[in-house]
């Protein structure tokens, strides 16, 4: 029924994969949940009982906002070019 408390910093250093790892300051690390989301072409007719619902559109375009979970932390970027086939280049 109840899930285990977990403690974590809420400004950390990023990951030891940056070549200024020994120079960069703590960034905010910790970041609420993404609301539920659905693409604009399958939205569903009754909604989760939630304060945020994000209809997204179907087709990814430049300059898109994006998140990315990797190594423990999020990564935000934004898309840079179109490959096709639901492939894009982000930048982050």
């Amino acid at each position: 029924m109840f899930t285990e408390v977990s403690w974590t910093k809420l400004y950390q250093k990023p990951p030891a994969h940056s070549k200024s790892y020994g120079k960069s300051k703590p960034e905010l690390m910790l970041r609420p949940l993404f609301p539920p989301y659905f693409r604009e072409s399958e939205h569903p007719d009754l909604y989760p009982a939630s304060d945020v619902v994000a209809i997204v559109e179907d087709d990814w375009e430049v300059g898109d906002l994006v998140d990315w979970w990797f190594d423990g932390c999020f990564w935000s970027g934004r898309v840079s070019q179109l490959l096709g086939n639901d492939k894009v280049k982000v930048l982050f």
